[in-house]
């Protein structure tokens, strides 16, 4: 369910006894971690294969269903023997970033917290496509805490409290319209009908097709799906742009292939990984 508001403060202090517990998200190119306690503190931190180490730390309440952030500490460090900057700084801030420094440190933030079967998630609201996306493709409810590269990392990457990832998930996730109908309720397998237009650059080629499935299988505009070879991409790979009642129109974003008229396109993922 999704969590509601709690004005009072004996609730209040229900809530960060409910949240409390460490939420991870990551897989072997960099992640994270964020912490909340019993008491409506937090402390985050972050990391990256560069060594640059970025943490936080503040406090939060849940408000109208939505956890509330105050940071009150962030630092910034490259290697063990870097040194630590202090990001609310804005001297340090320069140093950190250089010509790259926007000049703001966003001191609040908002997540949604998602309970699913016992799990919960934290998802920031620029998330929910990609979390609906990533329960279509059948990579969420995830098996594992982190993500590796055999299973997708950029769809695994999702805030998770730590030992949810043993629990069971059941049904659809909780998610607040409109992505709750996005959710398919069986996966769709189509074929491609014809190539539309072909842009080629110079790493890739973007294919625009039409396929045989429509609104009527379930497609929406905004879902991922996949060709054969492909591994789901926040940034590219293929997605539906329009939909009539029986078929479709997908952008495919391709690196290593062609598609071609009669390839199959599905909704669901099947991961390298035999041992998931």
């Amino acid at each position: 369910m999704l969590l509601s508001a709690v004005p009072s403060l004996a609730q209040q202090e229900d809530v960060f006894r409910k949240f409390a517990g460490t939420y991870v998200t990551g897989h072997e190119f960099g992640g994270g971690s964020l912490t909340l306690d019993s008491k409506g503190n937090f402390s985050d931190g972050s990391g990256s294969d560069d060594g640059t180490r970025v943490s936080s730390s503040g406090n939060y309440t849940l408000s109208e269903g939505l956890l509330r952030f105050v940071m009150v500490k962030e630092t910034w460090k490259r290697g063990e023997g870097g040194k630590e900057l202090n990001l609310l700084d804005p001297n340090d801030r320069k140093e950190a970033f250089g010509k790259l420094d926007s000049g703001e440190t966003k001191k609040e933030f908002k997540m949604l917290p998602l309970e699913w079967s016992g799990r919960i998630y934290l998802l920031y609201e620029e998330d929910l496509k990609n979390f609906a996306n990533a329960v279509n493709l059948g990579i969420e409810p995830r098996a594992s805490l982190t993500s590796r590269y055999y299973i997708s990392p950029w769809f695994g990457s999702f805030y998770l409290r730590s030992g949810d990832e043993q629990k069971k998930a059941t049904g659809k996730p909780p998610l607040p319209e409109p992505w709750l109908s996005f959710l398919l309720s069986k996966p769709i397998s189509a074929n491609v009908l014809s190539i539309d237009e072909i842009v080629r650059a110079k790493w890739n080629m973007t294919f625009t097709a039409t396929i045989d499935k429509g609104s009527r299988d379930g497609l929406k505009v905004g879902m991922k799906l996949l060709t054969s070879d492909e591994e789901p991409s926040p940034w590219g790979g293929t997605e539906v742009i329009s939909v009539d009642e029986k078929t479709a129109k997908i952008r495919s974003q391709l690196a290593r292939s062609e598609l071609k008229v009669g390839d199959k396109i599905s909704s669901k993922y099947q991961p390298k990984d035999i041992y998931r």
